[in-house]
């Protein structure tokens, strides 16, 4: 019973990882639909937030003000990290953006330790040198000098900020109702992703391909945004962290595989090369090993 229930949170997760590396590929056509990255991420937060406000009002009318603001920050760094990564999946490939975004398993490590004082262990620096290696050999051109594109580059800096986020909502998770603490960073990103729209004047669906854009977006917010979330939250309460991380490291598997399969583009030495070595690096910083006596 206990392997099978084993079994079953295991696959709660790798499903996970799962819709999050297909889920590039929505994230992509809806973009290729004409819709802009600040108001598909307002549409996107918006529908989740509201679908999530059922689940969680009795804790919401409870909260206080210091948990309103552990919650907001969270969702600003999701927010940054999310509107960061959406302007960059629009100069990158689906690929690209999926392995250099799970860098962030690496990089939480130092987050940690500038926020939380937690020192990272000796192999994470050598493992993050092979992270960097591997995002070298995945967007370098044979025969050519090195040279990270401004997309790449962004999709890197989302990953960090996805590294503080990850952080600081670890370090809110006991002091706060885990339902709460879902909504408040999805609502949070809503008003910021609003914000940004309202001032770039994206707030329109003039020269938006509707009928493309409806289903991709439908996906992200249902599967993306709260089936995947609610699965992450059932998977992780019964496997230990270095698990999780070993598994959500399959979502740029996924993201790649699928991006393939789409024709969004061609299977490489490069892109097969570079992306197993970040995932080899993100397997290796967060396995420990057994301890005498474990099983």
């Amino acid at each position: 019973m206990k392997t099978q229930k084993a079994f079953f949170y295991h696959f709660l997760l790798v499903a996970t990882a799962f819709i999050w590396g297909v889920s590039f590929l929505w994230v992509k056509d809806a973009l290729n639909a004409g819709l802009d990255s600040s108001f598909f991420l307002f549409l996107r937060y918006l529908l989740a937030s509201l679908l999530w406000l059922p689940v969680c009002a009795k804790e919401l009318r409870q909260a206080t003000g210091r948990q309103i603001l552990m919650g907001a920050l969270v969702g600003v760094f999701l927010y940054a990290a999310m509107l960061v990564q959406t302007v960059a999946l629009n100069m990158t490939t689906p690929s690209n953006s999926a392995f250099i975004t799970t860098s962030y398993v690496v990089l939480t490590p130092f987050a940690a330790w500038l926020i939380m004082g937690q020192k990272p262990r000796k192999k994470v620096y050598a493992c993050a040198l092979l992270c960097l290696l591997g995002l070298y050999v995945l967007t370098m051109t044979p025969g050519q000098p090195f040279v990270l594109s401004f997309g790449d580059g962004l999709t890197l800096l989302a990953a960090l900020l996805f590294a503080f986020q990850i952080t600081f909502l670890y370090r809110f998770t006991s002091r706060m109702p885990v339902r709460l603490l879902t909504f408040l960073p999805l609502a949070t990103t809503c008003l910021c992703c609003l914000a940004t729209a309202l001032a770039t004047g994206s707030m329109t669906l003039e020269g938006v391909q509707i009928k493309e854009a409806i289903f991709p977006t439908i996906l992200v917010v249902l599967l993306a945004t709260i089936a995947a979330g609610y699965m992450q939250t059932v998977g992780q309460k019964h496997v230990e962290p270095s698990r999780c991380a070993i598994i959500f490291s399959l979502e740029s598997v996924f993201a790649c595989l699928s991006s393939v399969v789409m024709g969004y583009e061609p299977l490489t030495l490069n892109l097969a090369l570079g992306g197993l070595i970040v995932v080899c690096a993100i397997m290796v910083s967060e396995y420990q090993g057994k301890r005498k006596g474990e099983e």
